[in-house]
Order: structure tokens, then C-alpha cells, then sequence
């Protein structure tokens, strides 16, 4: 924010300050709509190239449209639904409003996804597994689902997971594999690229305790 706050200072009607969702906010104006944006745009591109240089962090932005002063929740609110985007367009955006709109919300059928998967897992087909994680993942895309609602069905995949390699392991066991894949962290996997590689990760790790298992009682 301090960066923000300095770059804007030295612009005519700029302004930028810490917001109280800890996000930083950024005002610039113009003549016209028009200039206002190319304002705001250039604005945004300055202070994420001094973060980069000076912090060596990425910058993800959301640009709302140009309103009147008494209209600026309005733009504040495109913006944050802009952003809200970068969980699916990755970080060092700058994005849009009109560009990232998401479509209709849809549903996953979640009961019949998880009856599939537990079947390809208690027949060992790991192909298969992974193949429905993969369309898991393209359907989450498609349809825009919020990232709580990601966060919440890729849960509910690893439990199923958990709960089928605990057909197999000793509870001692099962307690050090619960304790190490609970260190995924998955609200802090943007973009959903990072949550998908995550997820994956960890059911390679149970194909792989599962051959281990499988060759002990051989």
C-alpha cells in the first residue's frame, strides 16, 4: 500500500489507500470515462511494476468501470468482482468487469462424481482417478464456481481418499498421512491451477501407498 500511496500521490486527483478487507484501493479520474480508465490503467500497471521491481511479488488487479463521485461503491464493486476472477485467470492480472464475467453458476453432481470415484479407487484404477479429478477440475472452470464452493467439493475428493486408504493402513499409521496432507492448505491454492496440482498430488501419493500396501500382503 505504501507504494501505491506514493506512486498515486504524485498524480493530479489520484488516490490510494488500504482498504478494510486489507486489499489495496486505488481512485483515478479524467475528463471522460475514457480518460479516466486509461488513467486508472496506467495507475494499476505503475504500481504493480514497482511491486515486482522493489518486492519481487506479482500484482493481481481489478479495474472497475469510470462513474460519478457519488457512484464509486458501484465501480469499487466491479472491481472487486474482477478480481475475484484471478483464482481462475492466475496472479499478475489486470482484469475487468466486462471481461471476466462469470457465467451462470451450475452445479457438480457431487453424489454421483463421489460414488464414481470411490469405485475407481476401490478397483485401483489409478487412469481412471486421475481422469475424473481432470474433469472435475474443466467442469469448476466452465461453470465459474466460487472458490469456497472449489474448496469445498476438493475437501470432500481427499476424504474420500483418506477414508479409502484407511480400509488398508494401520490407525497409526493413518494418523501420519491425516497430519501431513492437512499441511495442503487448500483456500491459499490461487490460481486453480495450484489447487488442481495439489489435489493431484495428493492422490498420487495414496496410488503410491497403495502399491506399497498391495506388494506387502502379496
Amino acid at each position: 500500500c505504501n507504494i501505491a500511496e506514493e506512486l498515486m500521490s504524485r498524480r493530479p486527483g489520484g488516490l490510494a489507500f488500504m482498504g478494510n478487507d486489507g486489499t489495496t484501493k486505488l481512485i483515478a479520474g479524467g475528463a471522460s470515462p475514457e480518460q479516466a480508465d486509461e488513467t486508472a490503467t496506467r495507475a494499476v500497471e505503475l504500481v504493480a511494476q514497482a511491486v515486482r521491481e522493489n518486492m519481487k511479488l506479482t500484482v493481481s488487479a481489478g479495474v472497475g468501470s469510470a462513474t460519478d463521485k457519488l457512484s464509486f461503491w458501484r465501480s469499487h464493486a466491479m472491481a472487486q468482482q474482477a478480481l475475484a476472477s484471478r483464482f481462475y485467470c492466475g496472479p499478475g492480472s489486470l482484469l475487468r468487469v466486462d471481461g471476466t464475467e462469470a457465467a451462470p453458476c451450475g452445479e457438480l453432481d457431487m453424489p454421483a462424481m463421489e460414488k464414481k470415484f470411490l469405485a475407481l479407487l476401490r478397483g485401483f484404477d489409478n487412469t481412471g482417478a486421475m481422469a475424473l479429478l481432470e474433469g472435475m477440475f474443466d467442469s469448476m472452470r466452465s461453470q465459474r464456481l466460487a472458490v469456497e464452493k472449489c474448496v469445498k467439493i476438493c475437501h470432500r475428493m481427499i476424504f474420500l481418499l483418506l477414508h479409502h486408504v484407511a480400509e488398508y493402513v494401520e490407525p497409526d499409521e493413518m494418523q501420519t498421512l491425516e497430519t501431513a496432507w492437512e499441511q495442503h492448505n487448500l483456500y491459499r491454492a490461487v490460481p486453480i491451477a495450484h489447487m488442481e496440482a495439489m489435489v493431484k498430488q495428493i492422490c498420487e501419493q495414496r496410488f503410491e501407498l497403495m502399491a506399497l500396501v498391495c506388494n506387502c500382503c502379496a
